[in-house]
């Protein structure tokens, strides 16, 4: 049975602090280059398209640096509009390449011998604390930056939600029943503020959440053209799963993602997870599911009895072998045409 995915989304909005007089919105790349020598970091930054400030991390060797590219035309240095850049003190010119203007339609420079330089300044205070965040989880959570999507960080009997049974919520995702809306607001609840988060969810998901891809999006980076609003990782995967599992891994999980406004949540899934096999959604019946497996038979039993309950039924009947069941068939339908109770089948197989 296909499962159906819940039509309900809740959009969080954080609200950032006070903006820096005159600064610009704009999202700065940090550009991962992980294992790389000083020189290869060098090499991607001047690499990366554009005359902006841009950040190269290295996760391998737990460094992050800032530089700035510009233009440079018969020895003046200009900006892609044609205005003249004042490099800090700090700055450190470290590499230059050929450019080739007519190639160049973000640049209104006349014509001369051009090169792009490369300026290494110094890494802004609360960009290094992002970094260091952003390193720890990487060393605790790996598979968070590998995967593109999800990224997945189980939050297993979460304190915050000890009431709320993830069949019931599965099941109540295809009416917007009570306990689904019940689950999705502790959701928005808890996630909605780092204090919160960091209470009662596991500390990875709220570290990579709030201390970095949100405060990230919020920082203000400076830069030779003042300072410029909000910075984006590269291969770092915008949308984080959390998992909501029961003590026999019967899973729901939400997608949390980070917008330029703050964060949305959305529910994704809800699986038994020992056979990966959908939960029932409601309404019901007819149901029909397979599950395989050494644990086959007692996943079908345990949805096979909870849809029961809801029904007010005991009628379970096992046709095969219980014994010896890597697969298990499972069906229910109403027992009566007045459909007040329900009956299930379970029939066991073997490979």
């Amino acid at each position: 049975m296909s499962h159906r995915m819940a039509a309900l989304s809740i959009t969080l909005f954080l609200l950032a602090a006070g903006g820096l007089p005159g600064a610009q919105a704009a999202s700065i790349m940090a550009v991962q280059c992980n294992g790389c020598s000083l020189a290869q970091e060098e090499q991607a930054a001047i690499a990366w398209p554009g005359f902006i400030v841009r950040f190269v991390y290295n996760l391998t060797n737990h460094r992050i640096r800032k530089f700035h590219v510009v233009l440079e035309v018969n020895g003046v240095m200009s900006g892609p509009a044609g205005e003249v850049f004042v490099v800090g003190e700090s700055s450190r010119r470290l590499a230059e390449e050929a450019v080739d203007l007519s190639g160049y339609s973000e640049t209104s420079v006349g014509p001369g011998d051009a090169v792009r330089v490369l300026y290494e300044m110094t890494v802004d205070h609360a960009m290094s604390e992002v970094f260091q965040t952003l390193d720890r989880l990487h060393s605790e959570f790996p598979d968070v930056f590998t995967k593109s999507w999800p990224g997945s960080i189980d939050v297993l009997n979460t304190p915050h939600i000890p009431a709320l049974n993830p069949r019931d919520i599965a099941f109540d995702s295809g009416n917007g029943g009570s306990a689904f809306n019940n689950f999705i607001a502790r959701v928005r609840d808890v996630m909605g503020g780092e204090p919160p988060c960091r209470q009662h969810m596991a500390k990875g998901a709220c570290d990579l959440i709030h201390g970095v891809k949100l405060r990230a999006a919020g920082l203000f980076v400076i830069t030779p053209r003042g300072p410029l609003l909000g910075v984006s990782f590269d291969r770092l995967p915008t949308d984080t799963e959390v998992v909501y599992c029961d003590e026999h891994q019967a899973c729901v999980s939400v997608k949390v993602s980070t917008t330029s406004s703050g964060i949305s949540v959305s529910y994704v899934r809800a699986l038994e997870r020992i056979t990966n096999t959908a939960l029932p959604v409601g309404p019901l019946p007819p149901f029909t599911q397979n599950h395989s497996g050494e644990h086959a038979r007692v996943a079908a039993e345990r949805t096979a009895r909870d849809l029961l309950r809801r029904f007010g039924s005991t009628s379970l009947e096992f046709t095969g072998n219980p014994g010896a069941c890597t697969v298990a068939y499972l069906s229910c339908a109403y027992a009566r045409e007045a459909r007040a109770s329900l009956a299930c089948t379970i029939a066991c197989r073997t490979h």
